[in-house]
């Protein structure tokens, strides 16, 4: 490959490289800009959604709050006041009923007792309300009416299943809290005001459950978008929280506990606000998390949504780095042809500043570049190199009687056989006149001696057929061996020059090598 030939590949690929990354980059960079565009409108979507959310718990938490507190004093108050005239079971009942009274979204009051003894009144579609008692998961259901006299009366209908309060953290929390402890119950998605009092000589606690669903059809309602949604999860770890929200809907039990485990909370939750991007169900999601006070209740309410569902239709072109790259390669491909054909003129300089424009072999300057390089070489591999000096002989009164075209031919015809007497890695220059010059890789000595021998016999065997007939062209040739590897390109060709003159001298036509002390000796000796 010549080296105008490399130079120019060697600009294309630059060229093309740079086109790459140029188009890759600008398509990259489009992608990511428009990226955060969609990010920044996501941060402000999820950052609604938290603050409507928030709003939402503090005014439904206020209600039962209130529903807790008048019970536990209500309670406590009738149980020791001997004028009620009701006996323990009706003051209980109806007490319980009044909670259920303060407000349409309170689905169950309750007593629970140290020993484990529940009573509850409920709410039911078919007789409006029911009591419930017993000490376990099942418990006895009766209609409460009013008899004669105002007296309350209690009619079994069955058992049922019952909440099981003694076993939650927010019944836990009772323990000790000396006001209302709101709680979350992550798998009916209610919510809880409890309180711990006493009825009579009895510690009891009273609880204010909302109707199941209420805090997740909240939060469903609210989810950021089809692969998102929205969590509740209490400052301390002794209470469940709850997630729900578009397709994951409400997943039960545990939930919360992977929630904080993926937002990295430690002991407890660290009610830091802000973005965090998290790995959840597998997808990659941007989280808000932003902190809440319903009354003694305080945690954190999060948002999340999938960066993809947020990303989505952001208007960027390109939406990979690799389909990005293999835009870019395509372009510089396109752009090939048209640098290639620019550098055409960059070829034409370097020829014309490298090469002997009437014969085609390399002029005195890149010999010099060219020569110096293959004895470097040469001498680097521990091998052999020498220079030979070529004069044609007669070539004078060839130019004189057939004038300067024939002369012009015949330097041609010779330089042509010489090149193909040659090896291709070696270097061949036309110095200017008829003296030419070869610098010859891996051969010395005799060897060096054979090759110009057979080029001389094939000049005197082939007549040069020009224009104005045939000549033989002969030459003489003097050549020096790169024997002690030190002297450069210089010195050498002044050797090989110098056998030649002093072989002319003697006799043309024959091939001259530079011996010891410049005197020249003939191959075939």
């Amino acid at each position: 490959m010549s080296a105008p030939l490399r130079f120019r590949i060697l600009l294309v690929s630059l060229v093309a490289v740079i086109q790459v990354a140029t188009v890759a980059g600008a398509l990259i960079l489009q992608n990511r800009v428009a990226e955060d565009a969609m990010l920044a409108r996501g941060h402000e979507r999820l950052d609604g959604t938290t603050a409507r959310v928030r709003g939402s718990l503090v005014r439904d938490a206020a209600p039962f709050r209130a529903a807790a507190e008048i019970l536990a004093r209500d309670l406590a108050v009738r149980a020791l006041d001997p004028r009620a005239g009701w006996d323990g079971a009706a003051a209980m009942a109806v007490r319980l009923l009044a909670a259920l009274a303060r407000s349409p979204d309170v689905e169950t009051a309750s007593v629970v007792f140290h020993t484990g003894v529940t009573v509850e009144m409920r709410r039911d579609g078919i007789a409006g309300f029911v009591l419930v008692q017993g000490a376990g998961t099942r418990g006895d259901v009766m209609s409460v009416t009013t008899g004669d006299q105002g007296r309350v009366q209690f009619h079994l209908q069955g058992t049922t299943r019952m909440h099981r309060a003694t076993g939650t953290r927010w019944f836990a929390a009772t323990r000790r809290s000396p006001g209302v402890v709101l709680g979350v119950d992550e798998a009916s998605g209610s919510l809880v005001a409890a309180k711990l009092t006493r009825y009579g000589s009895a510690p009891v606690v009273v609880a204010v459950r909302s109707r199941p669903g209420l805090l997740a059809d909240a939060l469903t309602a609210e989810a950021p978008s089809a692969g998102g949604f929205v969590a509740i999860l209490p400052r301390t770890r002794s209470l469940d929280g709850v997630v729900a929200g578009g397709s994951t809907g409400v997943s039960g039990r545990g939930r919360s506990g992977e929630l904080r485990q993926a937002l990295r909370y430690a002991s407890r939750v660290d009610g830091e606000p802000g973005f965090r991007r998290v790995s959840f169900d597998g997808r990659t999601m941007l989280a808000r998390v932003t902190p809440f006070v319903a009354g003694q209740l305080t945690g954190d309410v999060v948002a999340l949504a999938p960066v993809d569902e947020l990303t989505q239709g952001s208007g960027s072109v390109v939406t990979s780095t690799r389909l990005a790259v293999l835009a870019g390669l395509l372009a510089g491909l396109l752009v090939l042809p048209l640098v290639f054909r620019a550098t055409r003129p960059v070829a034409a300089m370097h020829r014309k500043a490298t090469i002997d424009p009437l014969t085609g072999l390399v002029n005195r300057a890149e010999l010099a570049r060219r020569g110096a390089r293959v004895l470097r070489r040469a001498r680097g591999g521990g091998g052999l190199a020498a220079v030979a000096v070529l004069d044609l002989d007669g070539f004078k009164e060839i130019n004189d009687r057939h004038g300067h075209q024939t002369g012009d031919e015949v330097l041609r015809a010779f330089a042509g056989r010489l090149r193909a007497a040659v090896r291709s890695g070696d270097v061949v220059a036309r110095l200017g006149g008829d003296e030419f010059v070869v610098v010859l890789a891996g051969r010395a000595g005799r060897v060096t001696g054979e090759v110009f021998d057979r080029l001389l016999d094939d000049c005197q065997a082939r007549p040069v057929s020009t224009s104005s007939g045939g000549h033989v062209v002969l030459c003489t040739v003097g050549y020096a061996d790169d024997t002690a590897g030190d002297g450069d390109l210089d010195e050498l060709i002044a050797r090989a020059d110098a056998a030649l003159i002093a072989g002319k001298a003697n006799r043309k036509g024959r091939v001259y090598r530079a011996g010891p002390a410049g005197v020249a000796v003939a191959s075939a000796a």
